[in-house]
């Protein structure tokens, strides 16, 4: 009983000892007094530009740190800050920041997050910085309806820096995502629930260096969805109106294709992403997609063959062009190959009418022959 009095009195003790310690953090130690320390370390050791907006405070949950309303960071050479971050808690351990020590751990909490122009929410990551290398990892956040974990490195931040990161999105809805990406004037856009992976390297201090120098891979599968400005309906029964050379229907209002399935992976180098297996699943026909997406001009070049359900109509698969600027692209039948489809097709039908004539005069042949040699 002695024993189990004792070590109540000594957890109640460490109990009192942590009240005090946090009650004597918040009421005599200031935190802003760490603000110039932090904004010093991080322009020392990675050059960027760390802004913190408003007085810092403490915080304990879900473990000792200094909580900003806002923080900012600016690349070298750029205007404006390419992360914004709301309600952000940083856990470190501030002696060693104090004591200028080289190498750093800690984690960090954002409320809110934006990035470029992506927005995320309720993001944790565990950060070390250790021989000039910046590490995230794990990184998790909740966006566009769903959930992202990733792992992050940079190296070389105050000279060239260079970036690497594999980012696994689940359950997210595309088309939320590729309106900020893209902007709302964007004709051409892809909405649908899905999973991305993205593996990828680059380097540059500048947007479009980021952009330019980036190579890596890309896999995607979306489900239940809609491609807005592509309506492959109409141009699948153009098509087929051209080939048995029937009057051609004028275009329906609704400029879009609704998909039950879009998977492919894209390769992406020096900012160009190509695919050669993309394809799209609908309930009326099936499309192989191949084809560029210039991340940098924002061009997009690709090839579609769009092969319908009902084959025995169709015969053919009907290819189409996406061809232009990524927000506006011009979408049409491929004439040159559709006209080959067309010779083809008028081909068959004399060579049919051919062989069915044939079979016709093959009796007649017979019996005149039996007459002529009298057999």
């Amino acid at each position: 009983m002695s024993i189990l009095r004792s070590g109540l009195n000594i957890l109640i003790t460490c109990v009192i000892i942590i009240i005090v310690a946090v009650t004597a953090l918040y009421v005599f130690v200031d935190p802003n007094r760490l603000k110039p320390y932090i904004t010093e370390t991080v322009r020392k050791q990675t050059g960027y530009q760390l802004d913190i907006d408003g007085n810092l405070g403490w915080s304990v949950y879900p473990r000792i740190g200094v909580e900003a309303e806002s923080m900012q960071i600016t690349a070298p050479q750029e205007k404006h800050p390419f992360i914004i971050m709301q309600n952000a808690v940083l856990g470190m351990d501030f002696l060693q920041l104090l004591r200028g020590k080289s190498n750093l751990s800690g984690d960090v909490h954002i409320k809110y997050l934006t990035l470029g122009n992506m927005h995320a929410e309720n993001v944790t990551a565990e950060i070390a910085w250790e021989d000039n290398v910046l590490t995230l990892s794990p990184v998790s956040a909740t966006l566009y309806d769903g959930w992202m974990s990733a792992t992050v490195h940079a190296r070389d931040l105050t000279k060239t820096p260079h970036w690497d990161w594999d980012a696994q999105f689940s359950r997210i809805q595309l088309k939320s995502l590729l309106l900020d990406l893209s902007g709302k004037d964007s004709k051409l856009m892809v909405d649908g629930t899905g999973q991305l992976r993205m593996e990828a390297v680059t380097s540059g201090s500048t947007k479009s260096d980021v952009i330019k120098h980036m190579q890596g891979n890309l896999s995607f599968s979306l489900t239940n969805g809609t491609v807005t400005g592509i309506d492959l309906n109409y141009l699948v029964n153009t098509a087929a109106e051209l080939i048995q050379k029937q009057p051609v229907s004028p275009p329906a209002d609704i400029s879009q294709t609704a998909f039950e399935s879009l998977t492919g992976t894209m390769k992406i180098k020096q900012s160009v992403a190509s695919s050669d297996n993309t394809i799209l699943v609908t309930s009326a026909f099936t499309v192989k997609a191949a084809g560029s997406i210039d991340l940098t001009r924002q061009f997009i070049d690709y090839n579609l063959n769009v092969v319908p359900q009902q084959l025995e109509k169709y015969k053919w698969g009907i290819p189409v062009i996406v061809i232009g600027d990524l927000q506006s692209p011009t979408v049409k039948l491929d004439m040159l190959k559709l006209n080959t489809i067309i010779a083809n097709e008028q081909f068959q039908q004399l060579k049919e009418k051919a062989e069915n004539k044939l079979k016709e005069l093959s009796p007649k042949v017979d019996n005149f022959l039996q007459r002529v040699f009298g057999h």
